[in-house]
């Protein structure tokens, strides 16, 4: 497939259909789902190689060719970061964020994700700091477009309140957790197990 991709006269649009069946064949679901894992390490030296092409930032993308690009890139660091390979994942996370930011704009719900998904292996890199700021601007994202009551809000909340924790605000992070556990209460129920999960961590915290 590189071969074929990298010579001179490889259109744009052979391209574009190396994104899509990659895209279509890629399992979606990778933290703590093995299951995927023998599936992705066929196909993560296929996804690096296409969208590592020297010549990608040149080839012309519709807006269906660019969420593909960033997707696979957001995937592949996925898998990476699971396997302990952070490092690796880092510049692909950052280069799906740039994609996003220019084909949605930057405060859009995707890029929220993307953000929150850098914030992820800045954590697990050690980077505290850095990954609180994304998280605060993925957070204000997705509080603007779905509202302070949503979901999406709750887990920008509980993974705020894990990396504040780190950074030594034990009552910030407690605020935050509160928020993310109320938000799931009201959405989900108690008995739920995110709900039972947060308040079990919260309890934890309120112990230390």
């Amino acid at each position: 497939m590189r071969m074929i991709l990298t010579a001179p006269e490889a259109p744009a649009r052979e391209f574009r259909s190396a994104l899509r069946l990659l895209r279509a064949d890629a399992p979606a679901e990778i933290i703590m789902t093995p299951l995927s894992w023998p599936r992705w390490s066929v196909l993560l030296p296929h996804v690096l190689a296409v969208t590592g092409l020297p010549e990608v930032d040149d080839v012309p993308l519709p807006r269906s060719g660019a969420e593909e690009m960033s997707w696979l890139l957001d995937r592949a660091a996925t898998y990476l970061a699971e396997h302990g390979r952070a490092e690796e994942a880092k510049p692909l996370l950052e280069r799906a964020l740039l994609i996003d930011e220019a084909t949605y704009g930057s405060d859009h719900p995707t890029v929220g994700v993307g953000l929150s998904n850098l914030a992820r292996v800045l954590k697990i890199l050690g980077d505290a700091d850095g990954a609180r700021v994304l998280l605060e601007r993925a957070l204000a994202i997705h509080e603007a477009t779905y509202g302070s009551d949503h979901p999406a809000v709750a887990i920008d909340l509980g993974n705020l309140a894990e990396v504040v924790w780190e950074l030594g605000d034990v009552t910030g992070a407690r605020r935050l957790l509160e928020r993310a556990l109320a938000i799931h209460e009201a959405t989900y129920g108690s008995d739920h197990r995110q709900s039972l999960a947060l308040r079990q961590l919260l309890a934890e915290w309120v112990d230390q």
